[in-house]
């Protein structure tokens, strides 16, 4: 009776100083999901959103008369560093499930529409247990074309076949200005590998290429 005495209250503190702990653990956890879902979340539509500014702000450099060209300058140097200092917040947060994506054309579309040169194609439709992870694809190839090779015309390909839908991006790297971060595709590396697909990148003969292969068996 007296060990019972004396073990029992032992046993359930550490019992209930082990399930504090877990709770403390699930709740940071969480926390951390959060933070990085967020972080994911800021990069790929802000981020894409200040490449396609600082792309039209150069096109209105080249336009503009000689009195204005110096404004629409230096426009178009800070949203190149307001980009890169929100890579910089990115990897400091940093991956969470995006929300709903907008229809593939309406993205291609607006790059257009702010003076990116995109020629894109889709076979077969994509399904949506790889919708979203297509869509930060190809979000991702026109972020880094603006940003690195805005001249440059960008060859998009999806094509679904055989249970697998795989996006192909290709512009050239000879306009490429500075090294950049490169952030913006390692989250896409780790996005496509959480989906249980396969990112290749690639440079060479004056060009940069990127293929995403993604399984319908894996998830968004």
């Amino acid at each position: 009776m007296v060990g019972l005495a004396v073990a029992l209250p032992w046993f359930l503190g550490r019992a209930a100083h082990q399930q504090a702990a877990l709770a403390a653990a699930t709740v940071e956890a969480a926390h951390l999901r959060e933070r990085t879902r967020i972080a994911h979340e800021v990069h790929d539509t802000l981020g894409h959103e200040l490449s396609l500014l600082a792309l039209q702000a150069g096109a209105l450099e080249m336009t503009l008369p000689p009195g204005h060209q110096a404004a629409a300058a230096q426009l178009r140097v800070t949203a190149s560093a307001a980009t890169e200092r929100l890579a910089d917040l990115v990897f400091l947060l940093r991956d969470g499930d995006p929300p709903s994506a907008e229809d593939l054309r309406d993205l291609v579309d607006r790059a257009v529409a702010a003076g990116m040169r995109v020629e894109f194609t889709v076979e077969g439709p994509v399904p949506s247990t790889v919708e979203r992870t297509v869509h930060r694809v190809v979000q991702e190839a026109l972020t880094n074309a603006a940003k690195h090779a805005p001249k440059s015309v960008v060859a998009l390909k999806v094509t679904t076949a055989d249970a697998t839908t795989v996006v192909e991006a290709s512009n050239d790297t000879g306009l490429r200005r500075g090294a950049g971060s490169r952030l913006g595709l390692i989250a896409l590396r780790e996005r496509v590998r959480l989906a249980g697909g396969t990112l290749r990148i690639s440079r060479g003969d004056g060009k940069f290429e990127l293929v995403a292969v993604l399984p319908h068996s894996g998830e968004s």
